[in-house]
């Protein structure tokens, strides 16, 4: 492909990056469950490819991944015991986080979704619903490449 333009002439423009370049999308996810995070993570991984995920399951924990690096998007399970997604979307918040933050439960009422919403989270997605979040990721990945 070739570009023109009067004071440059001819100038070749570079290939898109193969897939295998572009940058890995960062997936914070909160919850206490590590086997519903290798779950999830498998399945996306399966579906969109590579992805960086991290678990964190306490505010201190949530707060300290916030300060390391940006984030692409947050999961963040609502039913733990020691912390819950109104605790982590007030930390959002406080922080000025950019990233899309989602709730993702197995149990949620929609009481719960409407008042998660009405806090700062961009969404709800229930935990055996892995289409809805296989397609989350895969928009997060488009989004992150340049």
């Amino acid at each position: 492909m070739r570009c023109r333009g009067p004071q440059y002439g001819a100038l070749r423009v570079m290939p898109e990056l193969p897939e295998r370049l572009m940058p890995a999308p960062r997936i914070l996810i909160i919850d206490d469950n590590e086997d519903d995070v290798l779950l999830a993570a498998a399945q996306v991984r399966r579906a969109v490819g590579d992805a960086r995920f991290r678990r964190v399951d306490t505010a201190a924990a949530f707060s300290s991944a916030l300060a390391e690096q940006p984030w692409d998007l947050v999961l963040c399970d609502h039913n733990m015991p020691s912390f819950d997604s109104a605790a982590a979307l007030a930390i959002a918040k406080a922080a000025g986080m950019p990233s899309p933050f989602f709730v993702y439960s197995g149990e949620f009422s929609r009481g719960q979704a409407a008042d998660a919403m009405a806090n700062g989270a961009q969404g709800v997605l229930e935990k055996r619903d892995t289409s809805a979040l296989v397609s989350l990721i895969a928009r997060v990945a488009a989004a992150t490449t340049p």
